[in-house]
């Protein structure tokens, strides 16, 4: 008897995910850092910089591409939850060959 496996199999595609650049408010985003946390090995997360005094925080998500329905239908999620108040700035697809330290 065999048992299939309901986690995405990302053939040959391994090194490869999408960048999310999200915007929270600042307040929401303990609650934010906590929701994604719990999703370990389906997206990881960075604070980027901010100035003090900013109001909100800058997320970037590394989603591998094989759960971006998943991490999607979460920033719905949190989308509603937050009373509209998290803004996807940008989405781009990358893979370690070409992306840059």
């Amino acid at each position: 008897m065999t048992t299939e496996s309901k986690t995405p199999i990302l053939e040959n595609r391994a090194s490869e995910s999408l960048l999310i650049r999200i915007r929270v408010r600042k307040e929401d985003s303990a609650y934010v850092y906590a929701i994604l946390e719990a999703q370990d090995g389906i997206v990881a997360y960075s604070t980027l910089d901010y100035r003090p005094g900013d109001h909100h925080r800058d997320l970037e998500l590394i989603v591998p591409l094989g759960f971006t329905r998943e991490v999607n239908d979460l920033l719905e999620v949190l989308q509603t939850e937050l009373g509209g108040e998290l803004y996807v700035l940008s989405t781009f697809e990358t893979s370690s060959s070409s992306r840059t330290e």
